[in-house]
């Protein structure tokens, strides 16, 4: 298999477009906890448990920011690749 320029062109518009969605994404996410959190006045181990519990978010944000997003766009994008015979 040879990398085609589609493909790669594919690829990047699939990061920028992960990049886009991670951020925002956390964004949206800290700007409701920060909403709930100025209504409620948490206490230090309910903040801590929050963050605890968005790490795996953070993390499955950012994997498919740099891994699934790249990788559909490469499969998107390789086959308007030319032959070039």
């Amino acid at each position: 298999m040879t990398l085609s320029n589609a493909g790669l062109a594919g690829a990047l518009i699939g990061l920028g477009f992960g990049l886009v969605e991670y951020v925002l994404a956390l964004r949206i996410i800290g700007r409701m906890l920060s909403r709930e959190a100025g209504a409620e006045r948490p206490e230090q181990a309910g903040v801590e448990r929050v963050q605890a519990l968005m790490r795996p978010i953070r993390y499955a944000l950012l994997a498919a920011a740099f891994i699934v997003y790249p990788a559909v766009g490469y499969i998107v994008g390789a086959p308007f690749a030319s032959e070039g015979k």
